[in-house]
């Protein structure tokens, strides 16, 4: 149960930042596309589109799990420190 939720905290955690970095670069993605030159309005609109899609899904990806991860890494934490209650 310890290595649980120790596996569980860590890859928790790794997908969140994972999730966040990428939704960060997919809002990065999105912020260019209004900035680049020779793209008509219709472009820079899909792309800047495209780049908030990227975002959202990077969201859903990655801190979605992350947070799911985490949830099961403290319930695992508790029923380990009431099986230590329980013997003592």
């Amino acid at each position: 149960m310890e290595k649980l939720a120790r596996f569980t905290r860590i890859f928790g955690a790794v997908f969140i930042v994972g999730g966040a970095i990428g939704v960060a670069m997919g809002l990065l993605h999105a912020r260019a596309a209004m900035n680049a030159p020779m793209l008509s309005a219709a472009d820079q609109a899909r792309i800047a589109a495209a780049g908030k899609v990227e975002a959202m899904w990077n969201a859903l990806v990655g801190i979605v799990p992350g947070v799911a991860l985490l949830l099961v890494s403290r319930w695992a934490k508790k029923k380990l420190a009431s099986k230590e209650r329980s013997k003592s």
